[in-house]
């Protein structure tokens, strides 16, 4: 993506697939946010898999594709 300019609201975002993965910090902390879909192709396996994992009281991992899955 390129920067945004002053004035400019209208930006085109291609999504093919994947999944979706976010994370914003803000003034007393930070939120993460992922779906929570396993899925091969078509095939939903479940709805409600957790792809956020705390590796420790002050950090969080996200994960995506197989290794997701898979876990």
């Amino acid at each position: 993506l390129r920067p945004l300019t002053a004035g400019e609201t209208d930006i085109k975002i291609e999504f093919l697939h994947g999944t979706t993965t976010l994370a914003f910090k803000f003034q007393h902390g930070v939120m993460v946010a992922v779906d929570s879909r396993a899925s091969a192709g078509s095939y939903i396996d479940t709805k409600t898999f957790n792809k956020v994992i705390e590796i420790n009281p002050y950090l969080l991992g996200t994960m995506s594709g197989n290794a997701a899955d898979c876990c």
